[in-house]
C-alpha cells in the first residue's frame, strides 16, 4: 500500500521501487532498472519504505546484472531447479556438463541450506578469476594458493590417485565428444562438497589479437570422490 520510498536520503513517488522492497521482504529477488538519467542510484542501496530498511540492486552495467543473480541465488527458498535458471546469469563465464546438475540435485545436502553461500561463492571465483589464474600458472603450479587467497579452498588430485583407476573412472566425464578427468576440485566443506572443474584453453591466437584465457567447465558435484585406500 505505501508507494513512496526513501533512496540516498531523498523521499521519492517510486512505485517500483516499494514493490521491489515488499518482494525482498517475501524472499522473491527484485532487480531494479533505474533511468539512465538517474547517476547516482546504482549498485546495492539501502532503501527505506514505511520505515523498513532494505537493500535493492539498482542495475545500470553488467556487473551489477550479475551481482544481482548471484544475491537471488542465495534466497533461502532455492532449490536445485531454481539455481539452475539463475546460474547462466550469475556466472556467465562457466560451461556446465549436463549431468552435473543431477548430480547437484543428489547431493543436496553439501550444497544447499546453510552451505548455499558457500557454493554461490565458489562458483563466482571460479567465474571471475580461475582461467586467468591457470593461463598465468601453465600446470597449475600456485593456482590453489592463489584461489586459497580468494575464500575458496581448491586443489588437484594428488600422484596416487592419479595413477588409482577407480579415482580416474570416478572423475571422468565426456566434455564435447572428448573423455577429460577433473582432478581439480573446490571444497565447500572439509570433508564433503566437491566441485570438480576443468579449465579448457582457447586454441591459440592469431598473432595480433589479444590471448585468451581459457574458460572453466563445471563437471562434477559429489560428497568426495574415490581416493586409494
Amino acid at each position: 500500500d505505501e508507494v513512496d520510498a526513501s533512496v540516498l536520503g531523498e523521499t521519492i513517488f517510486a512505485p517500483g521501487v516499494a514493490w521491489a522492497h515488499l518482494q525482498t521482504g517475501a524472499q522473491q529477488a527484485a532487480g531494479l532498472l533505474p533511468l539512465a538519467t538517474d547517476r547516482r542510484r546504482r549498485g546495492i542501496l539501502p532503501v527505506v519504505v514505511d520505515g523498513t530498511s532494505r537493500s535493492l540492486h539498482f542495475i545500470t552495467c553488467e556487473e551489477e546484472h550479475v551481482d544481482f543473480f548471484r544475491s537471488a541465488a542465495t534466497f533461502p527458498n532455492i532449490g536445485n531447479v531454481e539455481f539452475k535458471a539463475l546460474a547462466h546469469s550469475a556466472f556467465p563465464a562457466l560451461e556446465w556438463l549436463d549431468s552435473s546438475w543431477d548430480e547437484l540435485w543428489r547431493y543436496r545436502d553439501c550444497f544447499f541450506d546453510q552451505r548455499l553461500p558457500d557454493l554461490v561463492q565458489h562458483l563466482a571465483v571460479l567465474n571471475d578469476e580461475a582461467a586467468t589464474l591457470f593461463y598465468k600458472h601453465p600446470g597449475g603450479a600456485g593456482v590453489a594458493e592463489q584461489l586459497r587467497a580468494r575464500g575458496v579452498k581448491a586443489s588437484s588430485e594428488n600422484g596416487n590417485a592419479r595413477s588409482y583407476q577407480p579415482s580416474i573412472a570416478a572423475r571422468t566425464r565426456v566434455y564435447r565428444g572428448r573423455e577429460e578427468v577433473f582432478w581439480w576440485h573446490t571444497k565447500i566443506q572439509w570433508d564433503k562438497g566437491r566441485i570438480h572443474f576443468l579449465h579448457v584453453q582457447n586454441p591459440a591466437p592469431r598473432r595480433g589479437d589479444r590471448p585468451e584465457h581459457g574458460h572453466i567447465v563445471i563437471g562434477i558435484f559429489k560428497d568426495h570422490c574415490v581416493l586409494p585406500g
